[in-house]
């Protein structure tokens, strides 16, 4: 296959995304942003968009179409939110960002964009960050409080007089929802759960980490499961039987990574022709109960968190984090719909209140 340079060379940006169209991708990435048109939705994954901006970045045409707004597919601003976190100078790229910015609809594009050069600049993103904050688009005040939460937590960052803000969201979170803390904030919280005597128990903040490896973990086991009965039962070539489980597979890790909550075994259901459904899962039981795959260490101990570059990522009762922070617990009018959202708040929708 062709180095994405040379696509580019030979393609315009609209062709080079849908030379690497997954439709499987697409489906799923439309149940995500359902306030996105699914027909502006190609189906390219975020890894290789990445790729794309970098070898996109080395052509005269990238300005072009950084000046080229609106655009058609919900690709074309992830691809132009990359383009503008590579830039150097925090004046071109603030400049963009502020012709950007508006026309961002979906949580996916706003929170993907992190300018590198934004750290070495800290006191005059701070003064853009007071102006994005108080916009009225609702993506453009979370790209500041996104920013916020990425530049400015450090004390270190904060000089002179602290500022407060506040941000009323109509949305809450219940479950679980996995979370990056920096080193002081998850001994802060160890610390509390001991206190407290909850640490590792039923009642803990911090809950296991699960383990959905595909190479290594149960998703490799199904893998295999599929193959061969693909093969065997079904009189399918490896070629097809692995192309199909591959779809399985992916849609079932984007299915765990954004259902934090679920900590069980799951497999796809099956189609009336004996085929697995590559979107429908149902739990797998054994003696009634569902199955676990937490991550466990050598000695079979859970794991509760991953370290990465000096950061806990971890996975917490969302419900009780938010009362750890807070001082108090989300109350609902209402009560909450199955996505943890207030009734009420969503009845309201679209209305103003006195």
């Amino acid at each position: 296959m062709k180095s994405l340079y040379f696509l580019l060379l030979e393609m315009d940006i609209q062709e080079t995304l849908f030379s690497f169209q997954d439709l499987g991708y697409k489906d799923f990435q439309s149940k995500l942003i359902p306030n996105v048109c699914k027909d502006n939705i190609i189906g390219v994954r975020v890894p290789i968009l990445r790729k794309i901006a970098k070898d996109f970045a080395k052509q005269k045409e990238s300005e072009q179409f950084l000046h080229s707004l609106p655009h058609k597919y919900y690709e074309e601003y992830h691809l132009h939110s990359f383009l503008i976190a590579e830039k150097k100078d925090i004046q071109e790229c603030l400049k963009l960002l502020d012709n950007f910015l508006p026309y961002i609809d979906n949580w996916a594009v706003c929170d993907s964009c992190s300018p590198k050069v934004f750290k070495e600049n800290l006191d005059l993103l701070f003064v853009y960050i007071k102006e994005w904050i108080a916009s009225d688009k609702e993506y453009v005040c979370r790209f500041g409080i996104l920013s916020l939460m990425r530049f400015f937590l450090e004390e270190k960052t904060f000089k002179g007089t602290t500022v407060k803000y506040v941000v009323r969201w109509d949305t809450y979170a219940v479950g679980c929802k996995i979370e990056t803390l920096r080193a002081a904030e998850y001994e802060a919280l160890l610390q509390y759960e001991k206190d407290n005597h909850i640490y590792q128990a039923e009642k803990s903040i911090l809950k296991p980490l699960v383990n959905f490896n595909r190479e290594t973990g149960y998703l490799k086991e199904l893998y295999d499961e599929i193959v061969t009965e693909y093969t065997t039962e079904q009189s399918m070539e490896k070629s097809r039987a692995e192309s199909l489980a591959n779809t399985i597979i992916d849609n079932m890790t984007n299915f765990y990574n954004s259902n934090s909550h679920i900590f069980f075994k799951l497999k796809p259901t099956k189609t009336a022709n004996g085929l697995y459904n590559d979107g429908q899962f149902r739990p797998v039981l054994e003696n009634g109960k569902v199955v676990d795959i937490y991550a466990r260490d050598a000695n079979g101990d859970f794991i509760y968190y991953e370290l990465n570059n000096g950061e806990y990522n971890v996975r917490l009762d969302y419900y009780d984090y938010f009362t750890y922070k807070n001082g108090f617990e989300i109350k609902y009018v209402f009560g909450a719909n199955q996505q943890g959202q207030d009734i009420f708040l969503r009845l309201a929708k679209g209305c103003r209140f006195s």
